[in-house]
Order: structure tokens, then sequence, then C-alpha cells
């Protein structure tokens, strides 16, 4: 683990707990006697006072530690070692504990640290969200985002539409190649036609399809996704009319690209539930909701990159091409008002599905509704910066802003 993140919680309890200490000796309210110390103090404490203190941190902190790289070893190689991933018995704890790090699953090690550097560096406000969760879970979460991320760019950095469709294609047939849902180990890389498609693709972007094939989700909202993509690909076109004509249309390319992994994270949530899912009506009404809030927060992601979306020649917001705002044919402060009225949209939205997190599994709901808010908190940032008169640039959270709101929805779902 990163020294801050030990010493840390050693040295500001510590702090605190000298000095309270100190304060408290010399008040009176405790003595140490004569025969009991040796008589060595600075600012009022006793060094055996300040020893202990310290000495307890330390356990307390390098115990959590221990326990948390168990842990972390036991989510890491449960698939592997044939370990259950809901009960962690005493068998998996000592397995875990005194396994040698060279029968780690190496490969599977490497991806998740590419998956996590992903979407550290392209997702800052899904990076921060990703704390809240716990176990394989995150794991998979990441892993499914971290996918996600790279076919975003496919289409991004692709230098023209031929170079996306081939790409796309490619993630067509990777998932054409591999089963659904997938089985829980890696794909069979010697298979030549996956071996093919892995070499297609950029070399960074190849440990991200590998962790995808292990994931326990079906492949229809991927196919969605990717469809989603195909909209990106037709604003390579400049001569074509806006691709986003209605609010129909921006709603539905929405649902393509955001509530298909959103109805992912919730399938992914019930897959690694200590309960049984719900019954499939109820199943049917979370999903649906989760659907919602995808649209939501996709709305929400299009109103904050309106000017740099149209630097690359984009524009989502219905009927206005991409071409008239880097132009100066159509200002930013001009679309002001089109902007507001999606982001009351897009809060509509999410008020609509939020009562249906609350019926997700106790470990994942508070989470899932932090990861939301988060997002959500965004689109606040966007209208506050429009009312003082800032349509230009993008709105941005600071680290510490996204640790609010996610503090904000953790206590309020407990």
């Amino acid at each position: 683990m990163p020294a801050f993140a030990i010493l840390t919680p050693i040295l500001f309890p510590t702090l605190y707990l000298w000095l309270c200490d100190a304060l408290a000796l010399q008040r009176g309210t405790w003595v140490i006697e004569s025969g009991t110390k040796f008589g060595i103090s600075a600012f009022g404490l006793e060094i055996e006072e300040a020893i202990f203190f310290l000495l307890t941190n330390v356990l307390v902190v390098f115990g959590t530690v221990a326990i948390d790289f168990t842990m972390a070893v036991h989510d890491l190689c449960a698939t592997t070692w044939g370990l259950s991933q809901q009960r962690i018995g005493t068998f998996s704890v000592i397995q875990c504990i005194i396994a040698s790090p060279d029968k780690y699953p190496q490969e599977r090690l490497g991806a998740l640290r590419d998956a996590a550097d992903i979407v550290r560096r392209k997702s800052r406000s899904f990076w921060t969200a990703s704390f809240v969760f716990e176990g394989p879970l995150k794991l998979d979460l990441l892993s499914l985002y971290a996918w996600c991320r790279c076919t975003d760019d496919f289409i991004d950095e692709a230098p023209d539409a031929k170079s996306a469709s081939a790409l796309l294609n490619s993630c067509h047939q990777f998932l054409s190649a591999t089963p659904s849902p997938p089985a829980l180990s890696s794909p069979d890389k010697k298979h030549p036609t996956i071996a093919e498609i892995l070499l297609s693709l950029p070399t960074a972007s190849r440990t991200s399809f590998t962790l995808l094939a292990t994931l326990p989700i079906p492949h229809h909202p991927l196919e969605e996704l990717l469809s989603g993509y195909k909209s990106d690909i037709s604003f390579f076109d400049t001569t074509l009319a806006p691709t986003i004509r209605t609010d129909a249309h921006l709603l539905h390319y929405a649902e393509n690209v955001a509530s298909s992994v959103a109805e992912l994270c919730v399938i992914l949530v019930w897959a690694h539930g200590a309960t049984p899912p719900p019954s499939p009506k109820e199943q049917e009404e979370i999903i649906r909701a989760a659907r919602t809030m995808g649209q939501a927060l996709q709305i929400v992601n299009i109103v904050r990159d309106v000017e740099a979306d149209a630097k690359v020649g984009r524009c989502y917001l219905p009927g206005i091409l991409a071409c008239d705002i880097v132009e100066g044919r159509i200002s930013m402060r001009s679309l002001r008002g089109e902007r507001l009225r999606l982001l009351s949209m897009a809060e509509e939205l999410a008020n609509q599905s939020r009562p249906s997190i609350s019926r997700l599994p106790d470990a994942a709901s508070g989470p899932m509704r932090a990861a939301c808010d988060i997002y959500l908190a965004i689109g606040e940032r966007v209208r506050e910066r429009m009312m003082l008169g800032l349509d230009e640039g993008r709105a941005s959270l600071s680290k510490w802003t996204r640790i609010r709101a996610a503090w904000k929805a953790m206590k309020s779902y407990a």
C-alpha cells in the first residue's frame, strides 16, 4: 500500500491522543506515579504515554492492512483457486496468508492494474466512486468501466470513420468469439479467432478485453453500447444533418451508450450479492430504473462537454451542428437556455430512478447512490457556472468535492 495510506492513519490519531493525554496530565485528570516512569517528558507528555499511543496505533493500522491485504489476495485469486467469493472461511484465509506471490495469477493481476490505471486517468468521477465498493464487485466494475473507456477511445481517437468502424467491428467479433454469459476464466488466447482479434486492437486496450471475458454479464447490453458508438462515427461526415435532431434521438443515444452500462452494473451487483436476486418482475423494474439513471448521467456529460465535443466535430444538443459552434455562428452563451433545460431533464430522470436504488442489495445500494451523486454533482457545477455567466470551459469537480458528494450519499443511505 502507498506510504501515505499507512502513515496518515497512524500519525494523525497519535498526535490527537498525545495532545489529549498531555492536557489530561497537566490538569491532573490522571497521574503517572514517579516509580513507574522514566521521568522524561516533552510539552507535558510523558515518554511512556507517547510510545504507548504510537505503538497502539501502529499495531491497529498494520493489523488492518494485513486484513485488507488478505482480502485483496482472496478477491484476486478466488476464481483461480476455487474459493467462494461470498463466504470466506478459515481455510481460505490461511491459504491467502501462506501463499507465495509467485502463485498469484500474474496475468489477471497485471490486467487489473491496467484497468485501474485506465479508470484513474480517464474518469476521475468513477475512480472516486469505486472506492466505496468492496471486494470482487469493485474489481468487476473497474474491469467493465475500463473496457467501456477503451472502446470509447477507439472512436474518439480514430483519425477517420473507416478506422473507427474497423475497431468497432473488432469489438463485435470479440463478443461473438466469447461465450455469453462468459465463463469465469480468461479467453483462450491460443484460439486463432480471439488471437487475431486481440492483435487487431491497440496494445493498451487488450487487457481490458481479456478482463471483460471473465465478467458474469450477458452480451446484449455490450452490443447495445457498440451500436451507440455508430452514432459517434456518423459525426465524421460533416455533410450530414444533425445526428441528434430531437429529444427522442438524444434519449435513444443516451440509452445506447449509458443505459446499457447501468444495466450491466446492476447485473454485476446481483452476481456478487450474498442474497438471491429479486423476483423477475422486480429485476425488470430495477433495471428499468437503472437505465433511466444512465440516461440522466449521460445527459449531464453531454451538457458539460458541449464545447469540447464541438471541437472534435460533434454536438449532441438536439438540432445543433458542431460546426456552427466552432465557427461562431452559435455562441456558448446562446446555448445556455438549452443546456439548462437538458440539465433539468437529467435531474427529473434521476429523481424518477432514485427510489429503486434502495432495492439493490445493502452492500451495493449506498455505493451506487454515491456513484450517481458524484456524476450529478457535475451537473450542479455546470449549472452554477452558467448562472455566473461562465458558459465556456469544461466544468469539473475537485477531489474533495467528489469525496464530499460520495460521503453525503453514503450518509443519506445509512
